[in-house]
């Protein structure tokens, strides 16, 4: 997904929403984001993703730097930077339609450039997404979709 965009990823953070064990985190890690954050409501699955980074860590010998929130994404203050935010299908619709919203009126808060990429998204949620006026649709496949704020 990430190779098909055709943006300069290192003009963003990539903030994984639902990062669970933080394999997306680990992957993105050789994109060159200026930040890379995992967001994970589960504490459990916050150990284990500090693990996985810090094992991954001492195998390649580098240094991720990632940042893990505990918390629920809907509280999050998403803040003012140029984010790419990685959905693995990690709502089911009910709370993906939130999780949609929060970042929307994160945007419309405070525009700025910024990636949506959304792999499995649910009809629902894409209809929704088609219509959040702050996003337009950069790149779409049978199993993902990627929108951009066009700034």
């Amino acid at each position: 997904m990430m190779r098909a965009l055709p943006v300069a990823l290192a003009d963003y953070g990539f903030w994984d929403v639902g990062a669970g064990k933080g394999l997306a985190l680990l992957l993105a890690s050789d994109y060159g984001f200026k930040e890379l954050v995992g967001i994970e409501f589960s504490p459990s699955l916050v150990e284990a993703g500090k693990r996985n980074v810090a094992i991954y860590e001492q195998k390649t010998h580098k240094s991720l730097n990632v940042e893990w929130i505990c918390h629920d994404f809907m509280k999050v203050d998403l803040g003012t930077k140029p984010q790419l935010f990685f959905l693995n299908s990690p709502f089911p619709y009910e709370i993906a339609k939130l999780a949609v919203a929060h970042i929307e009126a994160s945007l419309a808060a405070n525009p700025r450039k910024a990636i949506v990429l959304y792999r499995k998204p649910h009809g629902e949620t894409v209809k929704q997404l088609d219509a959040c006026p702050s996003l337009k649709l950069l790149k779409a496949t049978p199993f993902w979709r990627a929108y951009t704020t066009g700034i």
